[in-house]
């Protein structure tokens, strides 16, 4: 005994190390335990079907008590949809009263909290969730509010009212949704996917703790229940799996898809855009091991004889030594080339993977063929179209591993697309029912079930027999911005039917047909209006350019153009441009076009220059049905503005007035008649119509003003008017300034000596004569009407005057000869007092005088008068 109580310092060391070495192990034990958290996968696999035998249970006890504050936490992973995917409910007695209930749709978070729904306000598109991507979610309840944590960050928040309680004994169900207290589950209300780290805390978490728990700082174990250290009931088949928390918080934006056919470089690079991917191009060493862990297997198809295997999206083509990806142009930071590579020069320009994780660099060449492993974001999927899915979450497709050594497509519920080899065909199916829809036999081997193609069934789907074919289309594009080529290609609906090519395969410039009527459509018929009103035609003149103004035959030359706007609620309209969309002859021969005569015109002088037919408005855009492989864009009629556009050239008749001439103002229109046949069914809008003249507005002999719709335009008949205001200018110099000065001449006749009677009359009657000569030159020169005119009166005053000039130079005349009479050799004496006249020169004086009064104030007064009294009525009758 007493021997066995002497220390042995070698026991005591072994005792020591002994002891370091366990609690080494249950320090790391425990270091493991929170770095690590257990994951738990339901429903997982390429051809499970919807069971309702696989969920996790947990009862309470059932005197847990209840709690007026609890927070559950947990994150989860979709693999793929039902109608209502159940993260967890909660019950306490039979009477399917969900007290927790926390649901998803493909795009709206649900949650019932004491049997109330929680989240009534959001739009359905607020929680955009992608399959395969770890989400984290907190429900945080106290007695007043309601709050919802989305990967950390406050989601939803709303009010509740105090005074409830949560009890702690009742069946909590991961994955169903439970109608019966534990059990009575619906398969279209399942999980289908991976959940982990669900806790349940009986406080309320703070803001600060759930960030750190979706930031991965935190395993987050509740004090109620945690699922790392509760033990859950698993029912069915539910892998289980011990996880790095860190894996949660450093997942990838993006995988890679390998494409194990040989191709060149350019033919990768269209094909991974058709795919909505670029061609893989690593950025860590952690993305590299995963870009090769993704091409090993298909080492032995990817070029066997070489150990240059797959394409990296990666060229210095454009500079040597600056290695840029294809997609961005952007130089890359991360570069894995392997010893003695990059060779460098002009023709080593692109990059491969090789076996070993390295990267060489080599030829861009097409005849260089080599492995495609495209980069594909996890929010990207592809577009199923052609069939008649409920919603459009069941049109989407993402690639999702590999059968028959070729990449297939898992759709978001259960649809896939998978290879056949055997058969060398392409298949649709459907994983639920276990049946194969339709098959689609390929040209090449190398090509992908992307774009248009017609397949052929193999049930009953969609309403088209077994062994018909259907037309389905299969690519990335959004039909709110996108055009699908034939080829799978996306390109903006702007570009559409717009002259050129834009798809690889042309297919945009095809089947470009703007207007779509039905079968029932008559043209001769005119459509209707709003509520089955008459049809308002809008009509619009632009007169362009006035070429001739005929004032003898009172006609007017013109260019001008005809814009009569309207809807048709009967057609369906494609490929409108904002800027305006000419209608081809084809299509504008299938819908029906307003017709109309000209009233006014002279001799049926009509020509038509050009006629197009426009749609003005791009209104109401429809875009296609998730279901439609049409992806157009299309507009109704009755939301959308065409006008016809015709430009003339015409000669029109005018009533002119001359009453004011040569300051009148001629009112000219181009009246326009509905036919009779339209009867009350079409009308003209004159309230909405509009003129405009665009020419130039100073002419020879008129400046155009006022261009409007007449007055007394009616809803059949309407009268676009211009107005020529008549220039004073030329009138004034080629007449109103001769006149004046042939009067001028006149009234100096007056001041000749009267001795002088030959120069007096002489040109008196010269001025009179070349007056006349005037006046009737400018008569020829306007029409014969029976009107008086302005002109007319100014030259009859003139007239006159220069008339009355001439027979006062006759009555002088006729005083000087008298004197005639008397002897020459008469001696007149004068006597020394003064100058007294001598009788018969007392007589010669007294037309003298008067001539003289006639001359200096009777004459210009007169004159002055009548100017005052005819430019008064100048402008009177100008306005």
């Amino acid at each position: 005994m007493g021997a066995m109580g002497v220390r042995d310092p070698s026991a005591v060391l072994s005792l020591w190390l002994a002891v370091a070495v366990v609690a080494a192990v249950l320090v790391e034990g425990a270091s493991g335990q929170l770095d690590e958290v257990k994951v738990f996968s339901l429903q997982r696999g390429v051809w499970t079907a919807p069971a309702d035998d696989v969920f996790l249970r947990y009862n309470f006890s059932r005197d847990g008590g209840s709690t007026d504050s609890i927070t559950v936490c947990y994150r989860i992973r979709f693999e793929r949809y039902v109608d209502l995917s159940t993260h967890l409910s909660y019950s306490v007695t039979e009477d399917n009263y969900d007290i927790l209930g926390f649901y998803s749709t493909e795009e709206q978070l649900l949650t019932w909290v004491l049997g109330q729904s929680q989240i009534t306000d959001l739009p359905k598109d607020a929680w955009p969730v992608f399959p395969e991507t770890w989400h984290h979610l907190c429900h945080v309840l106290d007695q007043t509010s309601y709050a919802v944590y989305w990967q950390g960050e406050l989601y939803y928040t709303k009010r509740m009212e105090a005074g409830w309680a949560m009890p702690l004994n009742g069946t909590l169900v991961v994955g169903q949704e439970q109608d019966l207290l534990g059990g009575g589950f619906d398969l279209t209300q399942i999980l289908m996917g991976d959940i982990a780290q669900l806790s349940v805390w009986d406080r309320t978490l703070t803001a600060a703790e759930v960030g750190r728990i979706a930031a991965c700082r935190d395993v987050g174990r509740g004090n109620v229940l945690s699922s790392d250290t509760t033990e859950l009931e698993i029912v069915g088949s539910v892998d289980q799996r011990w996880q790095g928390i860190d894996t949660f918080c450093r997942s990838s934006s993006h995988y890679f898809l390998m494409l194990p056919e040989m191709r060149g470089i350019s033919e990768s690079v269209s094909l991974c855009n058709i795919f909505n991917a670029t061609v893989a191009t690593p950025s860590s060493l952690s993305d590299n091991q995963q870009l090769l862990e993704e091409m090993l297997p298909f080492s032995d198809v990817c070029f066997p004889s070489s150990t240059w295997k797959t394409w990296i999206g990666i060229s210095d083509e454009l500079e040597e030594d600056v290695w840029r990806d294809f997609s961005t142009q952007e130089p890359v930071e991360f570069l894995r080339f392997g010893a003695l590579f990059p060779h460098g020069g002009r023709i080593y320009n692109c990059a491969c993977l090789m076996v070993d994780g390295f990267w060489i660099d080599t030829d861009c060449t097409n005849t260089n063929r080599r492995c495609t492993a495209c980069q594909v974001q996890h929010s990207d999927f592809l577009r199923l179209r052609g069939l008649c899915f409920d919603s459009e979450h069941q049109t989407r497709f993402r690639p999702d591993g590999y059968m028959d050594g070729r990449p297939f497509f898992r759709g978001f519920y259960d649809m896939l697309i998978t290879w056949n080899a055997k058969q060398k065909e392409w298949k649709l199916q459907s994983v639920a029912e276990n049946r194969t829809l339709a098959t689609l036999s390929t040209v090449s081997l190398k090509s992908y079930p992307l774009g248009r193609h017609r397949w052929t069934t193999q049930e009953e789907i969609c309403g088209t027999p077994p062994g018909s074919g259907i037309v389905l289309s299969f690519s990335p594009c959004n039909s709110k911005y996108h055009f699908m080529c034939r080829s799978g290609n996306c390109i903006a609906h702007g570009k559409r039917c717009n002259l050129r090519y834009d798809c690889l395969d042309g297919s945009d410039e095809a089947d470009c047909d703007m207007v779509l009527v039905g079968e029932e459509y008559q043209r001769q018929i005119p459509p209707a209006g709003p509520n089955n009103s008459a049809l308002y035609l809008i009509p619009s003149l632009t007169l362009t350019r006035i070429a001739n103004v005929d004032d003898i035959n009172m006609a007017i030359t013109l260019e001008f153009e005809v814009v009569l706007t309207w809807t048709d609620n009967r057609v369906t309209l494609k490929h409108l441009s904002e800027s305006g969309s000419i209608l081809t002859n084809a299509d504008a021969a299938k819908m029906w076009t307003p017709r109309y005569q000209f009233t006014n015109l002279e001799g049926g002088q009509v020509k038509l220059l050009e006629e197009s037919v426009v749609v003005t408005t791009v209104n109401n855009a429809t875009f296609p049905n998730f279901n439609s492989q049409d992806m157009d864009i299309t507009y109704p009629g009755l939301e959308n503005r065409m006008s016809v556009i015709q430009h003339y050239t015409a000669v029109i008749t005018c009533d002119l007035r001359f009453l004011a001439y040569p300051f009148d103002i001629q009112v000219c229109g181009i009246d326009i008649h509905l036919p009779s046949t339209y009867g009350e069914y079409v009308t003209l809008s004159t309230s909405e119509g509009a003129m405009n003249y665009t020419g130039q507005e100073d002419l020879a002999l008129y400046t155009v003003k006022s261009a409007r719709i007449g007055k007394h335009s009616t809803r059949t008949r309407i009268s676009f008017e211009f107005a020529l205001h008549r220039r004073p200018g030329v009138a004034i110099l080629s007449t109103f300034l001769p006149s004046i000065l042939l009067l001028l001449v006149s009234w100096a006749t007056l001041f000749v000596k009267f001795s002088d009677l030959n120069v007096r009359a002489i040109m008196s009657l010269t001025t009179l004569l070349v007056l006349y000569t005037l006046f009737a030159n400018q008569t020829n020169a306007l029409p014969k009407t029976s009107e008086v005119k302005l002109i007319d009166i100014w030259f009859f005053y003139i007239i006159f005057l220069l008339f009355i000039n001439i027979i006062f130079h006759i009555f002088v005349a006729e005083d000087d000869s008298r004197s005639a009479t008397m002897p020459k050799n008469l001696i007149r004496i004068a006597p020394v007092s003064g100058d007294v006249p001598h009788p018969h020169l007392l007589h010669r004086r007294i037309p003298h005088r008067f001539l003289r009064r006639y001359r200096d104030s009777i004459l210009p007064i007169g004159i002055v008068i009548f100017n005052i009294m005819f430019w008064v009525a100048v402008f009177l009758l100008k306005d």
